[in-house]
């Protein structure tokens, strides 16, 4: 506990918690300003600091009501000795590099958490094909390659009679990523082959496996945060869809 100048060490009982915040279920009341960094450093300047009077560097300890092991921590933590009290300049605790908050009344999130992985929409997927089959002339993307709606992608010169010949050029049919090419410069193509294929990645469907024990709490349009290795530090929000029907007998995971 932070009173000014003075820390004081408080059994509490912890509760949920969800990705910001962590339910004090017992020991703290709203307005209480509680350490959140540097919790270490003053613990161990209480027990490395003189027992008796001093200079005012250290306060003697003082009595705290007892609180169950149950309620004073999650279950399977480890018993700590009693906390000293110790008394902080603002400087000391400028140096220590302390930081407090107040506690607070608010909501916590029932978190579910899971693994999955990220898939495309159905509908986001786009097949480039044309009706007439010729040789292609001119490729003008690549895979990986991002393209708007009606951008030129290919020029094929057709079979058909002519002089010239007369070209087809084929477009994007919507804005998205390259993901596949099947088509080279000079190569001949058939009618109705699939020259590329574009995805719309704006937005992605996330493919989630839900523990078995965790499907209760599981409900449809309720928020969903997703988190990914290729974007450390930075969530991405949804909302739940389409719960599956049953539970799949190798992972004991719904899928959601």
């Amino acid at each position: 506990l932070d009173r000014g100048r003075d820390f004081m060490g408080q059994p509490i009982g912890l509760g949920r918690r969800d990705n910001r915040y962590v339910e004090v279920a017992q020991g703290l009341f709203p307005g209480d300003r509680v350490v959140t960094q540097g919790g270490y450093q003053i613990q161990f300047a209480a027990a490395t600091a003189p027992v008796g009077p001093s200079k005012g560097s250290v306060s003697p300890p003082k009595k705290t009501t007892p609180v169950p092991a149950s309620a004073a921590a999650p279950a399977g933590a480890a018993e700590r000795p009693a906390a000293r009290g110790v008394t902080l300049s603002a400087v000391a605790q400028q140096n220590l590099g302390l930081r407090t908050a107040a506690v607070e009344s608010g909501t916590i999130d029932q978190v579910v958490t899971s693994f999955g992985e990220i898939e495309a929409i159905p509908e986001a997927i786009h097949h480039i094909s044309t009706r007439t089959s010729g040789n292609v002339i001119q490729v003008l993307v690549n895979e990986g390659d991002t393209v708007t709606d009606q951008q030129l992608l290919a020029v094929i010169e057709s079979r058909q009679v002519g002089n010239p010949p007369p070209r087809i050029e084929a477009y994007a049919t919507r804005s998205g990523i390259v993901t596949e090419r099947h088509v080279f410069t000079g190569e001949p193509v058939e009618a109705d082959k699939t020259l590329f294929t574009l995805v719309d990645l704006s937005t992605v469907l996330v493919k989630a496996h839900v523990y078995e024990a965790d499907t209760p709490r599981v409900r449809l349009g309720q928020s969903a945060r997703v988190s990914t290795q290729a974007y450390p530090g930075e969530a991405f929000t949804g909302v739940v869809e389409r719960i599956g029907g049953q539970i799949e007998a190798e992972t004991r995971t719904l899928p959601v």
